[in-house]
């Protein structure tokens, strides 16, 4: 007896152009919440370490037990790093083939994406600052893409 095949529908190219932006963005803000934690990271083991030291003196067999804790959380914390980095690579050159093989689609994305951004901002005035750089940003990439596209509207608070 014959398994019936299961036709999976090919996702639309300019949800393709959405996904790949929104993880290059997710990706962004990733790697910057690693590097973070990664000074956390450091900073505590330290804080913990010194308040030791100060409190008993230096213990040789702690001091070797904190090194290998501190180089193994760091170890894995970087490799954590380098995959983001790297998926972040091959989402940017996914990025640049579609800009190639669909620069009209990849521009209408991105224009829906500058006018989401500029409908929802907030009276923060960090989080205006932020929307319009991301806007100016995408609004160089619509550019880069169709240099008669309009430049007005890339600096609207």
């Amino acid at each position: 007896m014959k398994n019936p095949t299961i036709a999976f529908a090919a996702p639309t190219i300019k949800k393709v152009i959405r996904d790949a932006y929104e993880t290059k963005r997710r990706a962004i803000d990733s790697l910057e919440q690693l590097r973070i934690g990664g000074d956390e990271l450091t900073a505590t083991r330290v804080d913990a370490w010194t308040a030791d030291v100060a409190a008993r003196g230096v213990d040789f067999t702690s001091v070797a037990a904190t090194h290998d804790t501190v180089k193994r959380e760091l170890e894995t914390h970087q490799k954590k790093v380098e995959a983001v980095e790297s998926l972040l690579g091959l989402v940017e050159l996914r990025i640049k083939q579609l800009k190639t093989q669909h620069g009209g689609e990849v521009i209408e994305v991105l224009k829906e994406r500058i006018a989401t951004l500029q409908k929802e901002k907030s009276n923060d005035e960090r989080d205006v600052e932020a929307a319009n750089e991301t806007i100016a940003n995408l609004w160089k990439e619509v550019r880069e893409l169709d240099p008669d596209a309009p430049s007005t509207g890339s600096r609207k608070k």
